[in-house]
């Protein structure tokens, strides 16, 4: 076997031509257990009280996997044997041998499943590196990355198809801005949309039936201030102070995005592609999307014109942490301020 993606992993569940070794790890949690539950419900017919037994990965031996792995099934064609989160690499090299041995001999009877839930894989380093070989080598490797926004759309167009019910992109983007990129989350807003809208979905309709969440509205807020919205991004604003976000944490999102902006406008004229500074600044995987969000602003905006944006912000932080009574009106001036400098107008930064 090798490792395989979802397209593949589908197809053999359709098929039910079951490998009898998973091993999946990933940054996608909602992915991997999703994946779990296809797979036990597919291997085991009946009575899965008795033959998909559920082990905690920390408090596990190899004996104990080894005794498991080896049952016969009870009156059904398969047993299904999940083990949750179990560091193989920080054991000794007896026990990672034994459970080497274990993965290359995995009885037909058996689908024995490897999942990660909370446990770093990192299959760069040398002893996760030969674990996945090996898993790889006798059974299925499945690598639950975080979709990407095209990824996701696809996802919802889908759900939206099979409800009978038409959303295009431009729709299912904007229910991604809007209530955030949790797979789940967004298949639960999907059905819901569905159940109230007949035939196709609108932006309305998103706006009318699904909940926004602080942390999505809160990623819509610098979008809106960096496409120049006045309007839109002060209804944005008051949005976010409904919810009882704080101030101060609602300034630093927006000031997040431009220092962004700055640090791949940096990059890029120092002869660097926005992503190769993800290290350096320390981005985890799944935010690697915003500094291909940032290259699209650095190309539209000089850095003197960041700069003017930095003073409006720093301003900003010194009245929210000073003695400023009126927060609203304060985050209200500086969104203002802030579409001014990047319409090129001459402003004077100072707090409310």
């Amino acid at each position: 076997m090798a490792e395989i993606g979802e397209k593949d992993l589908l197809e053999q569940i359709k098929t039910k031509n079951l490998s009898s070794l998973y091993f999946i790890y990933g940054e996608d949690n909602y992915l991997k257990q999703k994946y779990v539950k296809r797979l036990s419900e597919t291997a085991v017919t009946d009575l899965p009280e008795m033959n998909f037994p559920k082990i905690d990965g920390k408090e596990v031996s190899a004996q104990q996997i080894s005794d498991e792995t080896y049952q016969f099934p009870l009156m059904s064609e398969k047993r299904c044997v999940l083990i949750d989160d179990f560091d193989i690499v920080s054991k000794g090299k007896e026990e990672i041998d034994a459970v080497k041995e274990i993965l290359k001999d995995v009885p037909e009877t058996t689908v024995l499943i490897f999942v990660f839930s909370s446990v770093d894989v990192d299959y760069k380093k040398a002893g996760w590196s030969d674990i996945i070989k090996t898993a790889s080598k006798y059974g299925c490797v499945i690598n639950c990355k975080f979709k990407t926004d095209a990824d996701l759309v696809k996802y919802i167009r889908v759900w939206g198809e099979k409800q009978k019910t038409a959303i295009d992109s431009n729709v299912a983007r904007y229910l991604i801005e809007t209530v955030g990129k949790d797979l789940k989350k967004l298949e639960t807003e999907v059905d819901k949309l569905c159940a109230f809208c007949k035939n196709y979905v609108t932006k309305d309709d998103i706006d009318r039936i699904s909940a926004k969440t602080p942390e999505a509205t809160q990623y819509m807020l610098p979008k809106s201030i960096l496409s120049e919205n006045i309007s839109g991004s002060l209804n944005i604003l008051s949005d976010l102070l409904d919810m009882n976000y704080e101030p101060i944490i609602i300034l630093n999102a927006i000031a997040d995005s431009f220092i962004d902006i700055y640090r791949v406008k940096t990059a890029v004229e120092n002869g660097l592609k926005p992503r190769e500074i993800a290290e350096t600044f320390k981005y985890s995987k799944n935010r690697l999307f915003v500094l291909d969000n940032a290259a699209k602003y650095a190309k539209k905006y000089s850095v003197s014109t960041l700069e003017k944006c930095f003073d409006v912000l720093n301003d900003a932080d010194s009245g929210l942490k000073g003695d400023e009574k009126n927060k609203r009106l304060l985050l209200e001036r500086t969104i203002i301020l802030l579409i001014e400098a990047l319409r090129g107008y001459e402003i004077k930064a100072k707090k409310v």
